[in-house]
């Protein structure tokens, strides 16, 4: 007689991934009320279902301005842009007059880069994210786009111990952003 053997069920490793969180700034805040609201509205539960986080990064890293801008949004497809792409639209028009009218288009962009790869600094030199730079001082590293370190020590507001943390990383991330 053989002996029948359990069979154990073999869990596959799960590759780990790096998280970066968002650093919760005006406009993500925006987004993620809102996001709520449509949820809550159309009774999309879970809220992801609206739209995720990665969405979001999308919607702000593109600054859609036409619906079908929107439609080139990964996460939104026709019937969300139907359904509620005036509504980011409308958001994202009161947010860039309000939140960026003293930054020239031309620097907007660097500010917008800043904004993302904030969260992505702290977390590599462990900091936390309002422990990198300000939302202020990225609008000033945006209108100075500083070119070499010393430079740094001349951006209003920008913390002088993180010259040595990140400074030359910060340098050559906007020198490479710009046009």
């Amino acid at each position: 007689m053989i002996k029948e053997t359990s069979k154990q069920s073999v869990k596959p490793k799960q590759e780990e991934s790096v998280v970066v969180e968002m650093e919760d700034s005006l406009i993500t805040k925006s987004i993620k009320a809102l996001r709520l609201e449509i949820a809550k509205k159309h009774k999309m539960y879970p809220i992801y279902t609206v739209f995720n986080n990665a969405t979001i990064t999308d919607i702000i890293n593109s600054n859609p301005k036409t619906l079908d801008d929107l439609l080139k949004v990964k996460g939104l497809g026709p019937s969300k842009v139907d359904l509620f792409g005036q509504l980011i639209l409308h958001l994202l028009k009161a947010n860039n007059k309000s939140d960026n009218s003293n930054i020239p288009d031309t620097d907007l962009d660097l500010y917008n880069k800043l904004i993302l790869e904030r969260p992505k600094i702290a977390k590599f030199n462990k900091l936390k994210a309002f422990e990198v730079y300000s939302d202020q001082v990225a609008k000033n590293l945006s209108k100075m786009n500083p070119k070499k370190i010393e430079d740094l020590d001349r951006i209003f507001g920008f913390d002088k111990k993180n010259i040595e943390i990140f400074g030359s990383y910060l340098v050559n991330f906007i020198s490479k952003n710009t046009k």
